[in-house]
Parts: C-alpha cells; structure tokens; sequence
C-alpha cells in the first residue's frame, strides 16, 4: 500500500505526492527521481523496465535518494521503496532533511508524511 508524502519547499509551498507499492503483483514501488539531464522531478516506478524522465524523455534519471538530488539527509526516514537489483537502500529513501527543489533550483525542498494511504 502507498502513502502520500508532503513536498514543501519556501518557492512553493507544499503539496502530497503519491509514492510507495500496490498491494497486488507485479512488483511495482513509485519513488520521486531527479532527472541529472533537465534538473525536473518525476515519480516513477523503481521496477520499471525504462526509468525515463517525463518531463524531457531522458533516461539521466537518479532515484531522490541518490546523492545529486540529496542536500543534506535527516535523521528520520520518511518514506523508502524496498532496495532492488538496480538501487541500493539509500538511493530508494527520503528523509526529513532537504533536496533538490526543481522550482528554485536548490537544496532546499523537505519531505514529511501526509498522513494519507493509496492503493
């Protein structure tokens, strides 16, 4: 089962993005990605044959725990997918420190839980 995780950043405000696994087979876990190519955001599926960014089309693109989309890690874990042959546990986990906002161009988008559940 998803959850929805709260993305704030000062240039914007906040919003919920969906992320995580459906209950049913196949495997499937949405997880936010920073494209390296034209610095956008996209959630997609870590089990996904091709990760392209759905912005410009690239395949530049790293999953938000990933060292280039990460400023500073929190001490708390906000949302993680199950590590995969292709990502490591850190790549596939956000925390309550800050990360690359697409709007403004820096470091400084946070993640929280929002509470909410999806399937």
């Amino acid at each position: 089962m998803g959850i929805g995780v709260n993305v704030a950043c000062p240039c914007h405000g906040s919003f919920v993005l969906p992320v995580g696994p459906r209950i049913a087979p196949p495997p499937y876990c949405l997880f936010p990605f920073l494209c390296t190519a034209c610095k956008t955001s996209s959630c997609l599926d870590i089990h996904a044959e091709s990760l392209r960014c759905s912005h410009c089309g690239s395949d530049a693109v790293v999953p938000y725990g990933d060292r280039a989309a990460v400023g500073e890690r929190g001490r708390d874990v906000v949302f993680a997918c199950e590590p995969s042959a292709r990502f490591s546990s850190e790549q596939l986990m956000v925390t309550d420190g800050t990360y690359w906002c697409p709007t403004c161009r820096q470091y400084s988008a946070r993640f929280s839980d929002a509470g909410l559940l999806w399937d």
